[in-house]
């Protein structure tokens, strides 16, 4: 995929994900189980 185009309803593009997952990609991960009902937030 592009680095520019967002893929999802959260309309970040690709390039913002590459760039930052270091810093959001922990909390992203446990919202995105979450939302699929794998498991609670431990904070």
């Amino acid at each position: 995929m592009g680095s520019f185009k967002a893929p999802g309803v959260d309309e970040k593009p690709t390039f913002f994900f590459k760039k930052y997952w270091h810093i959001v990609g922990e909390d992203t991960t446990k919202v995105k189980n979450l939302e699929n009902g794998y498991r609670q937030l431990p904070f």
